[in-house]
C-alpha cells in the first residue's frame, strides 16, 4: 500500500483544475499546491503561499487481504482576500464545490483508485481575516493488485 501515490496523483490533478486566486500582491494567479505540508519558510513570509492547496494523507486501513486498501485524504484550501465585506469564504466554497465536482465526474482514476462516499467538507469558522480556509476530506480505495503494476 502506497498512499504517496494517490497523494501525488491528486497533486497534479488539483494543479490540472488551475485555480485562480490573489496573492498577498494583489494579482491574479494560480494556486500553489503541496503534498501533506506548506514548504518550510526559509525567510519568506507565511503568507507567500497563498493562495493553495495542501493535499494531506490523514490515515489508512488494510481491511484483509483481498479487499482493496482504504485512504482517506483531506484536500485544505486557502485564500488571501483583503476585501472588508469577508467575502473570501466564497472563493473556498466554490473551490471546494468545483472540486467536488471533479472528482465525482470521474471517481475512477487511473483503473487504481476510486473516490467513495462520505465525503465531508468544512469552511473554518473563526474570522482570521485576511485569510480564509475550507477542506474537503474524501475517501479512497486502492485495489492492490493495481498498485503492483503501477509500481513495475
Amino acid at each position: 500500500m502506497i498512499p504517496t501515490l494517490l497523494q501525488d496523483f491528486l497533486v497534479e490533478e488539483i494543479k490540472k483544475l488551475d485555480f485562480k486566486g490573489k496573492n498577498v500582491e494583489g494579482k491574479l494567479v494560480s494556486f500553489n499546491v503541496y503534498p501533506q505540508f506548506l514548504p518550510a519558510k526559509k525567510g519568506i513570509k507565511d503568507t507567500a503561499h497563498f493562495p493553495y492547496a495542501t493535499v494531506i494523507v490523514k490515515e489508512g486501513e488494510d481491511p484483509n487481504e483481498v479487499d482493496p486498501y482504504t485512504c482517506k485524504i483531506v484536500l485544505m484550501f486557502g485564500v488571501y482576500d483583503t476585501d472588508e465585506n469577508y467575502q473570501g469564504y466564497k472563493d473556498i466554497l466554490n473551490v471546494l464545490q468545483k472540486t467536488y465536482d471533479h472528482l465525482m465526474r470521474t471517481k475512477i482514476f487511473k483503473n487504481l483508485y476510486s473516490i467513495e462516499y462520505p465525503i465531508f467538507w468544512a469552511i473554518h469558522e473563526e474570522d482570521t481575516f485576511p485569510y480564509f480556509f475550507g477542506a474537503l476530506e474524501t475517501n479512497w480505495t486502492i485495489a492492490k493488485t493495481s498498485i503492483v503494476d503501477a509500481l513495475t
